[in-house]
C-alpha cells in the first residue's frame, strides 16, 4: 500500500529541520522523501508552480520577475518529475513537505488532491500549529525580510481557518492530523522525532535535529526595518534572490536579544481575531493558553528603530563571517545610537558589496526616487552636504 504524507508546516514549527534531515537521507526502510528541484529539500515554490490557481502571488515568483508563462512551464516540468518519482518509488510511505501549502488557495489544494489520488492508495495531511503570540512575532519578522516598512499587524494574524479548513474539506477530517506546536511535549523535545513517530518511519540513530532556521534577533530586525523605511529597497531582477539571501543570512547570524512583540500588542490582535483562534483550539482539542515568552517586547516603532552602535558592529562581524569579505567601517556616533537613516545607508553599502561580488554591477534601485534620491539620503545620513 502506497501512502502519501503531505507535510504543510506551519512556518516556524521545525519545518526546515524536518526537510533538511529527511532530505539528507533521502530514503529509508519503508519511506521515501521526495523532492523535484536540485539543491532544494522542500517543495514550497514547486507546489505553487504545479497547482496554485494564481502561482505568481507566491513571493519568490513576484520578486524574481518570473512571467506567467515561465511559471506555467516550470509547473509542467515539475509535475512530470513528481509523477515519475511517485510511480517509481517502491516504498510504502512517500513524504512531500512544503510549509507554504497552508497558504495555498482552495482550488490549488483540490488540484493537488486530484493529481495524487490516481498515483497512491492513501493520502494523509500532517501539520503543526503554532500558537498565535509566537506566530505573530515570526510573521512580522518574515514580512520585514520581504520589505515590510509599516508598524502594523493586520497582516500578521494567524488566519487558522483559512490555512487548515480547506484540507479538512478536500481530504476529510480523518485524513488530516493537526498538532499544537509544543516542543516540550515531543519525544526528546524534538519535532523531527515527533514527526517520524506520527508518520511511522524509523530514522538512523544519532541523527542530529539541531535548529536550522533561526529567526532574526531584535537588533537584526531593527536594522532591516530601518533599511526598508529609509533605504533603496532590495531591488528586482534575476540576481536579487541570491543577494537578498546573503544579506538575510548575515542578519540571521547576528547575536542579540530575542525578537518579541509586547504582550499588549499580541493581546489586542488576538482579541480582534478571537473567533478564528477559538475555531483552531476546538479543531486541535487543545488550548493556546499559557505564559507569554520571557523577554522585553517591542512596544512601538521607536523601539524597533532604536539601533545602537554595538548592533551595527555585530552586523558587520556577521557580514564578514558569512561573505568572507571586509565590511565597510561602521559609523560610530558619540551618542552610541545610530539614526535609522544612517543604519539604512550602512546596510545599503553592504548590499552594494554583495551585488558587486555576485554580478560585478551596482545594485538596481527600484523605489523612493531612484539613484539621485538615494545619493541625497546617503549624504544626509553620513553628515555630508547636498544641493
Amino acid at each position: 500500500m502506497k501512502r502519501c504524507w503531505i507535510h504543510i508546516g506551519m512556518h516556524k514549527t521545525g519545518s526546515t529541520t524536518i526537510q533538511r534531515r529527511l532530505g539528507e537521507i533521502g530514503r529509508g526502510d519503508g519511506w521515501n522523501y521526495i523532492t523535484v528541484e536540485k539543491n532544494r529539500r522542500h517543495l514550497n515554490a514547486a507546489m505553487f508552480a504545479m497547482f496554485a490557481s494564481q502561482p505568481r502571488k507566491y513571493h519568490e515568483f513576484r520578486s524574481s520577475g518570473a512571467t506567467p508563462e515561465d511559471i506555467a512551464r516550470k509547473g509542467r516540468v515539475l509535475r512530470g518529475r513528481l509523477e515519475r518519482a511517485i510511480r517509481e518509488s517502491t516504498e510504502d510511505n512517500l513524504i512531500l513537505s512544503a510549509e507554504s501549502l497552508d497558504q495555498m488557495d482552495r482550488e490549488g489544494v483540490e488540484r493537488l488532491a486530484e493529481f495524487l489520488r490516481p498515483l497512491v492508495d492513501d493520502i494523509h495531511v500532517i501539520g503543526y500549529v503554532r500558537p498565535p503570540g509566537g506566530l505573530m512575532s515570526s510573521r512580522f519578522q518574515e514580512q520585514v525580510k520581504h520589505g515590510k516598512r509599516r508598524f502594523q499587524f493586520s497582516s500578521c494574524t494567524a488566519d487558522y481557518r483559512f490555512r487548515f479548513e480547506k484540507y479538512d474539506e478536500v481530504f476529510g477530517l480523518e485524513r488530516v492530523t493537526l498538532i499544537k506546536f509544543d516542543p516540550n511535549s515531543f519525544t526528546n523535545q524534538c519535532v523531527l522525532a515527533d514527526f517520524s513517530e506520527r508518520v511511522g518511519i524509523t530514522l538512523p540513530e544519532g541523527l542530529s535535529s539541531r535548529r536550522v532556521n533561526k529567526g532574526l534577533c531584535r537588533q537584526a530586525c531593527g536594522i532591516l526595518y530601518a533599511y526598508n523605511q529609509y533605504g533603496a529597497g532590495f531591488g528586482s531582477g534575476r540576481h536579487v534572490n541570491p543577494e537578498n539571501r546573503l544579506l538575510v543570512r548575515s542578519l540571521t547570524a547576528m547575536k542579540g536579544d530575542k525578537f518579541l512583540l509586547a504582550p499588549e500588542i499580541v493581546a489586542a490582535v488576538n482579541d480582534a481575531n478571537r473567533d478564528d483562534i477559538r475555531w483552531m483550539e476546538e479543531r486541535l482539542g487543545a488550548s493556546f493558553g499559557g505564559p507569554s515568552p520571557a523577554g522585553v517586547g517591542i512596544e512601538c516603532e521607536r523601539d524597533l528603530l532604536h539601533i545602537e552602535t554595538s548592533a551595527l558592529r555585530e552586523f558587520a562581524r556577521a557580514f564578514e563571517a558569512v561573505l568572507k569579505v571586509a565590511a565597510p567601517p561602521a559609523p560610530d556616533p558619540s551618542s552610541g545610537v545610530i539614526p535609522p537613516e544612517q543604519a539604512a545607508a550602512y546596510f545599503q553599502s553592504c548590499g552594494d558589496l554583495v551585488r558587486t561580488r555576485e554580478t560585478g554591477t551596482p545594485s538596481k534601485v527600484r523605489r523612493k526616487g531612484g539613484l539621485p534620491s538615494l545619493i541625497r539620503r546617503l549624504r544626509r545620513a553620513f553628515g555630508g552636504s547636498h544641493p
